[in-house]
């Protein structure tokens, strides 16, 4: 025992005098443990880039001594090391500072660092040398904290945590595991040092044989460990033979770091004194840092954005309603913040979203267009969402050219190519789409999918508004236009994100509900233009004789099923006395009976309100009077719910908002007089007058929740189609609603006759059945429940060159939809656990359904067989 004592001690102090004599008598580039031209980055498969080697990156990463991206370093300087002098900055430094990192260092025998200190380091390495430390269970649950806050951990040599310096005791395997645990890993203990009851089960030889080979004999050292996650990836398993089940991981990564053990390390020559390092360190701290290159890489988005600009706020508030919608993960990152991301940051996303007008600031931090232009080049895609211009940076969008003109106010958007399903040939003209665009000349290698409606100056086909360009093996998007922070472009956003990756996925709430407001309505028995017809067709008759028959007509040619909502009069009273008399204008009950057969049609029938004033107490605008007091709405909608239960035989489920308008006060009062109701439906897209909503519970009052309505009329308008896109575009949605009288309204008839009408909205189904017919039609009252659990399913896509997984909580028993679109020369071999419901003729563009909790889509190239 005393000779085997009296080696260590000699070993130990041999190599203290090989790192001073290392460190501080030799130029440090000629006495690398590790060569920088040998030092490579691990070959890359499925859904990763291509590899670098250290001789590219070196040169321009050297320079950033000072990158602001930064790893704590932890020592102990009671085990005779310092910041000057200790393990990490000796042996490990040098592989950090390549791969973009700065490493601080500090020594824990000081006490744990606060959260304002660590609020600057993404990660931390430790590497002690003994496994003792003061405050050893404290610092236990520190590292697990600064694991929950996001950042790696990486252990190096011992753990230094085994035992309480102060007074020697050991901590129990629980109180050292609150570290382990956090980090992937559950510690056993059961420690040898003996050769020969070890023996190596597994081992990567690129990563623990680097420049010396493994000897059990010499590292003599062994825990046992077990990995906790299925993502860990282990490069040395070694198991003792005297003990079952000891197969322990003793370099392995997590999702969280990783971890080599002393003596796997490195390997000093007893002879020589010449360190040789086992452990690739540059391969270990990229998968330890970033993930495993080849890994299935989860489809996740970087979003790019201002804090100092309010529209590019807006935008960042408008992409992550759109994402959470379409369920596509996302992080943000603050262009101030824009200086820390490396090159090896930015492959851990499926792409880049730039939501941000001066991206010439992102030229003010020497390493992010090198590594943006790196990033594309080995096969990432970047999205810019918001007009915005960079030299530096023209290269990869495919612009030769920014003419300097002060940005151009610009009519219209049309797609000159298709974009997605719906879009071919789309004009989006009219006031309603304006945008700010840059002058800019594109390089003949751009797909240029749409330009201003209008002809401009210079532009005869019109101004470049969107385009597609491929650089190296990547692509980027650009729009140039300055409207996509608004709730009417969210299609737009997701379907760019599936454009621009080899693969993307987006999931699908497959909701489409069509709404009849003012059904029934009060009928006057007066012959009203421009219906006039054989005998002078009065209003009655002409919703029951010609209106209600080509609308149930439309129903059963489309598999309808319509939402009615009635309002029972449009006295415009909004004090006492309140009645109903109006809804019995119509001869022989013509409203009742109207009401009546819409139900006994299968159809939901749901309220517009005891008339059509808007429960607002007061507005500025003209959609409302203003009722007095909530009293006056709870009276006048208890005279509604009298009149109710005498023509209907069940109570109301779906509110629609008069005028798309209401307020919390208006939904107190709703809720007390029907209970029944849990829809509100108002407006998606609203102006000053009216209340816009989105897909959610209600922020006002936790009983209902919002279907809002995404356009309406009879006519395909610009406008209509931009909604209507955009809905399905972004998680498969389309909420339309029409009226009875809307041929009664020049404004809301486009001036079109009776007969047009009836063409027109034949046409808008005919376009979504014939564009989008895996869309599920369904009542107000079914698509709540599937919003509800729509909101509640989380998922997650993970994308390789070989498949695409899509993954579920297990237990559903309802089916899940997501879209899927490839575009780098693949197409489908195989689903399993979930079938295609639609595949678009030409184009790798999918609708899939799946009933498990995993479905998995195998790919092939797209020509074999």
């Amino acid at each position: 025992m005393k000779k085997n004592i009296g080696q260590i001690i000699i070993f130990l102090f041999l190599t203290s005098f090989l790192i001073f004599a290392w460190r501080y008598s030799s130029p440090r580039k000629v006495s690398l443990p590790v060569s920088p031209k040998e030092l490579q980055v691990p070959s890359q498969t499925e859904g990763s880039l291509p590899p670098e080697t250290t001789e590219e990156l070196l040169p321009k990463l050297r320079k950033r001594r000072s990158n602001p991206a930064r790893i704590l370093g932890l020592y102990d300087g009671t085990e005779g090391t310092s910041a000057k002098n200790n393990d990490i900055l000796n042996f490990a430094e040098q592989a950090l500072e390549t791969l973009g990192l700065g490493v601080d260092y500090y020594d824990i025998n000081r006490g744990l660092p606060g959260k304002k200190m660590m609020q600057k380091y993404r990660g931390i390495i430790s590497w002690y040398r003994d496994s003792k430390m003061k405050g050893a269970r404290e610092y236990g649950q520190w590292l697990s904290r600064q694991i929950k806050a996001g950042r790696r951990v990486i252990i190096l040599g011992n753990f230094g945590a085994f035992q309480e310096a102060s007074t020697g005791k050991w901590l129990r395997l629980d109180e050292v595991n609150i570290a382990f645990n956090a980090l992937g890993l559950v510690y056993m203990a059961t420690w040898t040092s003996n050769p020969r009851v070890l023996q190596v089960e597994y081992k990567d030889s690129d990563m623990v044989e680097y420049k010396h080979p493994l000897s059990l004999k010499e590292t003599k050292h062994y825990f046992l460990f077990e990995s906790l996650l299925p993502d860990n990836e282990e490069y040395l398993v070694v198991r003792r033979t005297d003990i079952p089940d000891s197969a322990s991981p003793l370099v392995v990564s997590t999702p969280y770091g990783g971890m080599a053990l002393s003596n796997y390390i490195y390997y000093v020559n007893p002879d020589t004194f010449q360190v040789q390092m086992r452990l690739n360190f540059l391969r270990f701290f990229e998968e330890s840092l970033w993930g495993k290159p080849g890994k299935r890489l989860r489809q996740k988005v970087l979003i790019i954005w201002d804090k100092e600009d309010d529209l590019s706020r807006r935008y960042l508030n408008n992409i992550g309603w759109a994402l959470d919608y379409a369920k596509i993960e996302y992080e943000t990152l603050e262009l101030k913040k824009v200086k820390d991301l490396l090159f090896l940051d930015m492959k851990g996303y499926s792409s880049l979203i730039l939501a941000l007008n001066r991206i010439w600031k992102m030229e003010e931090s020497e390493a992010t267009v090198p590594g943006l232009k790196r990033y594309v080049r080995k096969g990432g895609s970047i999205i810019v969402l918001y007009e915005g211009y960079s030299e530096s940076l023209a290269e990869i969008f495919g612009i030769k050219e920014y003419r300097g003109e002060y940005p151009r106010q610009v009519p219209g958007l049309k797609f000159i190519r298709p974009f997605f399903p719906g879009t071919e040939g789309l004009d989006l003209s009219g006031e309603e789409t304006e945008n700010t665009s840059l002058s800019l000349v594109l390089d003949k290698g751009v797909n240029l999918l749409a330009v201003s409606s209008e002809k401009m100056e210079g532009y005869p086909r019109g101004l470049p508004l969107f385009w597609e360009y491929g650089y190296g093996r990547g692509k980027t998007l650009f729009w140039n236009v300055d409207s996509l922070w608004e709730k009417s472009y969210r299609g737009f956003i997701v379907q760019s994100i599936l454009m621009v990756q080899p693969a993307g996925v987006a999931s699908l709430a497959n909701v489409e509900v069509i709404f009849l407001d003012d059904t029934p309505l009060s009928m006057w028995n007066k012959v009203i233009k421009p219906i006039k017809g054989k005998g002078n067709l009065t209003d009655t008759d002409f919703y029951l004789k010609e209106w209600w028959p080509e609308t149930l007509a439309l129903s059963r040619k489309y598999g309808i099923n319509y939402t009615a909502a009635v309002a029972f009069n449009y006295n415009g009273k909004v004090n006492p006395p309140y009645d109903n008399s109006q809804f019995h204008n119509g001869k022989d009950s013509s409203s009742q009976r109207l009401g009546q057969v819409i139900i006994k049609a299968g159809f939901e029938m749901g309220l517009h309100g005891y008339n059509h004033q808007s429960l607002l107490l007061s507005t500025p605008f003209v959609i409302s009077k203003g009722w007095r007091t909530e009293e006056n709405m709870v009276l006048a909608l208890k005279s509604g719910k009298e009149e109710w239960e005498k023509d209907f035989p069940y109570p109301p489920f779906t509110y629609v908002a008069p005028s798309d308008a209401i307020s919390p006060e208006g939904e107190k009062a709703l809720h007390e007089v029907f209970p029944s109701i849990k829809v509100v439906s108002t407006i998606y897209n609203a102006d000053e007058e009216e209340t816009g909503k989105e897909f959610t519970m209600d922020p006002w009052n936790d009983n209902f929740f919002n279907i809002p309505r995404m356009s309406f009329g009879y006519v395909r308008t610009p406008d209509m189609m931009k909604e209507m896109l955009n809905g399905i575009g972004s998680f498969g949605v389309w909420t339309h609603f029409f009226h009875p009288d809307d041929v009664y309204n020049e404004e809301r008839s486009q001036g079109k006759s009776w007969p047009e009408l009836k063409e027109a909205i034949n046409e808008l189904f005919s376009f979504v059945r014939g564009n989008y017919p895996w869309l599920r039609n369904m009542s107000a009252r079914d698509a709540y429940y599937e919003f509800l659990r729509y909101g509640e399913t989380p998922a997650r896509y993970r994308l390789s060159e070989e498949k695409i997984e899509a993954e579920f909580p297990s237990g559903s028993k309802k089916p899940n939809f997501f879209v899927m679109r490839i575009n780098n020369g693949k197409t489908v071999r195989e689903v399993v656990n979930g079938k295609i419901i639609y595949k678009y003729p030409g184009q790798e563009y999918y609708i899939l359904e799946t009933h498990s909790s995993r479905a998995i889509i195998y790919l092939k190239k797209a020509d074999s067989n």
